[in-house]
C-alpha cells in the first residue's frame, strides 16, 4: 500500500472532530512554515550584510513574480 494509499485510509478513518484537529493542526504547520522563510520589509536596513541584501533583493522579486 502506497503512502497515499495509507493516508488516505487513515483519514478516511478519522470521526469529524479528530478530522478537524488534523485540519487546524495542518494550517497551522504551513502557516508557521510560510512564517519562517517570510521575509519583513521591517528586515531591511542599511547595515546589512551584502548576502543578506542580496536575499531581500531576491525575495522581493519572487514575490514580484508570484503577484505578476
Amino acid at each position: 500500500m502506497s503512502m497515499s494509499a495509507k493516508f488516505k485510509t487513515f483519514v478516511h478513518g478519522l470521526d469529524p472532530r479528530a478530522l478537524e484537529e488534523l485540519q487546524q493542526s495542518v494550517a497551522a504547520e504551513i502557516e508557521g512554515r510560510q512564517d519562517e522563510a517570510r521575509f519583513r520589509v521591517e528586515d531591511i536596513h542599511p547595515r546589512m550584510s551584502a548576502a543578506d541584501k542580496e536575499l531581500a533583493a531576491s525575495e522581493i522579486a519572487r514575490v514580484l513574480r508570484e503577484r505578476g
